[in-house]
Formats: structure tokens, C-alpha cells, sequence
């Protein structure tokens, strides 16, 4: 499992020293980058097996702000032609795609693929937590962490986890993941 910052290096990487080869691959290009396998036989269906909640559509393909706030690490998906396609937000105006410039490879581009009209035209938008997704959606790894909202708890809330078994357990859950998060990101470095 990699951070965004670390997935972000890994895609970086895969422009000069590619893992494989990326023809056709673009779902699991974007599924590898957080070390993950593949969400789907095709990034149209990946799309359709991704919780609502973690979905940031699209209204209108030509709406520059909404290209221009796609976050870093977010993937991209398009459900042109049989297959769609997958590509990874890089957070400034630009991504990593598979088969956009060399095919077969991966390069950095602009977010909203300039040239790729029905890709671009196709677009669904973006996910935001990509990695787990349980049954029940309680399990998330992804661009925010809305289980954890990095604030230490005031010591009243604290003392109060004491008197209730339910709380309490939220509340370490919350701590462990934000744990979790700090022991990853320095092991990764």
C-alpha cells in the first residue's frame, strides 16, 4: 500500500523505468501506483464498482475549474470507447496516462488529456479513495481520510470514551488509523 506521495514517485518512475508494459493498461497502471491490483476487467467497470460516496463527478467536460481541482492522487476515468480509461491526477494541471503520448507507456499530461476529445468528452470524473472499499464502505484509504480529521480530541471527549464503550471505540480506531498513516509514510522514507 503507498501514500499519494509515494504512488506519485512510483508513477513518476514508470515514465523511464516502466514495471511492464502499459498497453491497454491504464486501469491497473492506476490501481498498481498504491501498489493495489486491478478494480475491474476494464476502467468502465472499475468506475461502476466504486462507492457513490467516493466519487467526484463531472457535470460538463469543458468546465476548466473543475480539470484544474483535480486533486493529486485522485485516478481519472472516461467511459469512452469499450474499455474507458484510467489516468492519475498529479494535483497541478497535469497527470500520468498510459498510451497518451507513446503507447504502451506512461507520460505526464495535462489532466484533461488535450487531443483525446472523446476521452476527455467521456469523462466521469474522479475518485478520491481508491484503495479499500469493504462491503459495508467502513474501510477507506484514499486522498482524505475522513475517519481520522487529524485534530487530537479535547480531554473532556477523552474522559467521556471512558463511560462509553461505543465511543471509546471509534476513537481508537480513529487514533490507529492516523497512526498507521505516520508509521507507513516514515517506513516508505
Amino acid at each position: 500500500m503507498r501514500s499519494v506521495k509515494k504512488q506519485q514517485e512510483w508513477a513518476k518512475g514508470q515514465i523511464k523505468n516502466p514495471s511492464q508494459g502499459w498497453d491497454g493498461m491504464c486501469q491497473s497502471f492506476s490501481r498498481q501506483s498504491y501498489g493495489l491490483p486491478g478494480f475491474g476487467g476494464s476502467a468502465t467497470i472499475a468506475w461502476g464498482n466504486v462507492s457513490e460516496k467516493f466519487k467526484h463527478k463531472i457535470t460538463k467536460y469543458s468546465d476548466k475549474e473543475w480539470w484544474s481541482a483535480v486533486p493529486e492522487g485522485a485516478i481519472l476515468y472516461s467511459t469512452s470507447g469499450q474499455y474507458g480509461h484510467a489516468w492519475l491526477g498529479c494535483g497541478d494541471g497535469a497527470a500520468y496516462s498510459t498510451d497518451y503520448k507513446r503507447r504502451g507507456q506512461v507520460d505526464k499530461c495535462p489532466v484533461d488529456l488535450p487531443g483525446w476529445s472523446n476521452v476527455k468528452k467521456a469523462t466521469v470524473g474522479y475518485i478520491d479513495g481508491c484503495q479499500w472499499y469493504d462491503k459495508d464502505g467502513s474501510k477507506r484509504f484514499g486522498l482524505s481520510f475522513d475517519l481520522w480529521d487529524g485534530k487530537i480530541p479535547p480531554f473532556e471527549n477523552v474522559m467521556a470514551a471512558f463511560e462509553d464503550p461505543i465511543l471509546a471505540n471509534k476513537a481508537i480506531f480513529r487514533m490507529t488509523n492516523r497512526c498507521l498513516l505516520y508509521t507507513s509514510d516514515a517506513a516508505d522514507e
